[in-house]
């Protein structure tokens, strides 16, 4: 699952597309046969993993944990609220403001996470 949204969001960065809506999250949750709550909190931490690691740029994280809390909004009462990715969103969040933009930022979150995709 994560596999394939990252490329999607690969391309759509690339192109300067950087909306994510309902239907990506309905048609990503249906795909990966995921609780949408579920999928916005796997996906934050193989993101979170990603930059960790240094395979994926803070602007890339930031900017998707920015469009998916978006997406998330626009569900309204209509989803559960992901707290897992709402931590990642935080710990981006507070970067954009105070720094550092580096991995730091996010080794206690994925210290505390890791375990929800292995």
């Amino acid at each position: 699952m994560y596999q394939s949204v990252l490329n999607e969001l690969r391309v759509r960065w690339r192109e300067a597309h950087h909306y994510i809506g309902q239907d990506d999250i309905t048609r990503w949750s249906t795909e990966a046969k995921l609780q949408q709550t579920k999928l916005f909190d796997e996906l934050a931490v193989e993101l979170a993993s990603d930059f960790f690691v240094g395979f994926l740029s803070w602007e890339f994280c930031d900017g998707v944990a920015n469009a998916l809390f978006g997406a998330l909004l626009e569900f309204g009462e209509g989803c559960e609220w992901p707290d897992t990715f709402f931590e990642f969103y935080c710990a981006f969040d507070t970067s954009e403001m105070e720094g550092p933009r580096d991995r730091e930022l996010i080794r206690s979150f994925l210290k505390q996470h890791k375990t929800l995709t292995g």
